[in-house]
């Protein structure tokens, strides 16, 4: 660290910076967060311009795991499968809030009410389409 620089104290945030509480584990207690967006029209837009500009290029445009960079890394899960339908608002929402497997943490990327319309817009994309096989045990997921 350069000289004359001050180290922030442990735990200190940055201004504006409004970390995610809940740790990878405790996916049970965000379940049991409730999206408080209305499913509008706008607000479905809203996340789907998010969701095709940060989720697409690994979910791919039908949330169907089949993105550009599934081609180099591991194929990430369907949101179309019956187990993420089955999922409450606040479990998808904890998943790219936290990260999962290959997935990093989307926290700094979107902010919490833009991350609630995105799962807003998966919502309106399983009602509209099929619900996808689950991967096969020992596959890729």
């Amino acid at each position: 660290m350069p000289t004359g620089l001050l180290r922030p104290p442990a735990g200190a945030v940055a201004r504006g910076e409004h970390p995610y509480h809940l740790t990878q584990e405790q996916a049970d207690l965000a379940a049991k967060q409730v999206n408080r967006l209305e499913p509008t029209a706008k607000n479905i837009a809203r996340g789907k311009w998010h969701f095709e500009n940060i989720c697409v290029a690994c979910h791919g445009p039908a949330a169907a795991g089949d993105g550009e960079v599934a081609r180099l890394f591991p194929k990430p899960p369907s949101l179309m499968t019956q187990k993420v339908r089955d999922w409450t608002d606040g479990r998808i929402y904890h998943v790219p809030m936290r990260g999962q497997n290959s997935m990093p943490s989307h926290s700094r990327l979107i902010t919490r009410e833009d991350l609630w319309a995105v799962v807003l817009y998966i919502r309106s994309l399983q009602a509209k389409l099929p619900v996808a096989p689950e991967p096969e045990a020992g596959g890729k997921k």
